[in-house]
C-alpha cells in the first residue's frame, strides 16, 4: 500500500503574521516549507525525514534529485524529494535516527 501525501497551511508557531505548508505522510508531519526571512523570494523546506544518508555539509542526501526538466514538457526544472520518515532526536544540531 502507497503512502498518501497531504498538505495544510496554518500559522507559522514563532513568526506572526507568516504562514507555513505542512507537509503529511499519512496525515503525519514530515516536513514544513516556509519563507526564508534572510532572502527575498526564497523558501525553505525543513525536513528530519529525507530519505537517504546525510552526508557532507554542502551535499543533499540520496532522496533530494534534481532534474532538469528536459525530458518534460514544457521543460521545467524540478527538484524530487522522498521521505523516509522515522524516529528522531535532534543532538548537537544533528538529527540522529
Amino acid at each position: 500500500m502507497s503512502s498518501r501525501i497531504s498538505f495544510r497551511i496554518v500559522p507559522h508557531s514563532v513568526r506572526p503574521n507568516v504562514n507555513i505548508v505542512e507537509i503529511l505522510l499519512d496525515n503525519k508531519l514530515c516536513a514544513s516549507i516556509y519563507p526564508d526571512q534572510q532572502k527575498e523570494q526564497s523558501i525553505k523546506l525543513a525536513s528530519a525525514h529525507f530519505a537517504g544518508e546525510l552526508t557532507h555539509h554542502n551535499q543533499f542526501p540520496e532522496g533530494i534529485q534534481m532534474d532538469t526538466g528536459e525530458r518534460m514538457f514544457p521543460p521545467i526544472p524540478v527538484v524530487q524529494i522522498t521521505f523516509d520518515p522515522k524516529p528522531y532526536n535532534v543532538g548537537l544540531g544533528t538529527i540522529v535516527r
